[in-house]
């Protein structure tokens, strides 16, 4: 499993928009009671795993989100962001493309 994830969220009402989920939201996966190994999860939880990195990324980015159940009951899916961003406009953890990167690395 990669150690970033690109994640993109569908709430049930508006656009579907992009996180990333790294290191951080991971160990805060592992920490839940729910949780377990990250590197487990996806074969283990995968649905509420995906969903739980969304929610832990986008409160690190210092947006508004409910408690966890909350924020998962206005989610329709979660899901891996596809290779080809071309046109998708950032989302509240995702930098946009500069023209001519190849990656949002900084």
């Amino acid at each position: 499993m990669a150690a970033v994830m690109r994640l993109t969220v569908h709430p049930d009402e508006g656009e579907p928009f992009e996180v990333t989920a790294g290191q951080r939201e991971m160990a805060a996966w592992e920490a839940q009671p729910f949780g377990c190994n990250a590197f487990d999860a996806l074969g283990v939880k995968g649905v509420t795993f995906l969903r739980f990195l969304a929610w832990a990324a986008i409160r690190r980015a210092g947006q508004k989100a409910p408690a966890f159940d909350t924020w998962s009951a206005t989610i329709d899916r979660v899901d891996f962001a596809d290779d080809d961003d071309q046109g998708k406009a950032p989302g509240p953890t995702r930098r946009g493309r500069r023209a001519g990167a190849s990656s949002t690395s900084p």
